[in-house]
């Protein structure tokens, strides 16, 4: 069984560099098709492949613009880690990243922020984890906040962003603060 799976998996990386040096080369349509038959490949027995191939697959499919594919994909590798019972908070945490992309792309904002929530708490349990990256998903999280009405929430995050990246954030006094907050949350989030 194991080296069913490998073989499996390699032929799936085989579709991704042929996707990937198709669309350095500017094919987007071989591209989309390697995807595409590496997803069909995928469908037939999920269990099969890694929660990380999985994931890979999704983000090639999400660059794609194939939405509903990539959310496909990433709840596949989900629930092979579930399943897995390994406790891989990066690995959970890219695909809770890309769950956010993918219901941003769908306007599902409570589902967009629900997803997002879980990225950060995931990247939050990483020790060393680049700071950069931890900022930019709760910049991204003060965003979709900041979406759902939840001003003071997206505010405070905002603060918890800047001391992350070392940014200068003024206090914030008043409901009109914490707004004038959310709305730069807004434009840094996306």
């Amino acid at each position: 069984m194991s080296n069913i799976k490998t073989q499996l998996e390699q032929s799936i990386e085989i579709y991704f560099q042929v996707a990937r040096s198709a669309a350095a080369a500017g094919d987007q349509a071989l591209s989309l098709r390697m995807c595409l038959a590496a997803l069909s490949r995928v469908k037939a027995s999920p269990k099969l492949f890694s929660p990380k191939l999985l994931i890979n697959l999704a983000d090639l499919l999400l660059l794609a613009a194939e939405i509903d594919k990539a959310e496909e994909a990433y709840n596949h590798a989900l629930n092979n880690l579930r399943g897995s019972g390994e406790k891989n908070c990066w690995l959970t945490a890219r695909i809770y990243d890309g769950l956010t992309t993918v219901h941003i792309s769908k306007t599902e904002t409570q589902k967009a922020l629900r997803a997002c929530q879980l990225t950060v708490s995931n990247l939050r349990k990483i020790a060393n984890i680049n700071k950069s990256l931890m900022a930019a998903r709760v910049k991204r999280l003060a965003w979709l906040s900041a979406e759902s009405g939840e001003t003071l929430k997206a505010a405070e995050l905002c603060r918890e962003a800047a001391s992350l990246t070392s940014d200068h954030v003024a206090p914030v006094a008043t409901p009109r603060g914490a707004a004038a907050l959310a709305q730069s949350a807004l434009s840094a989030g996306r």
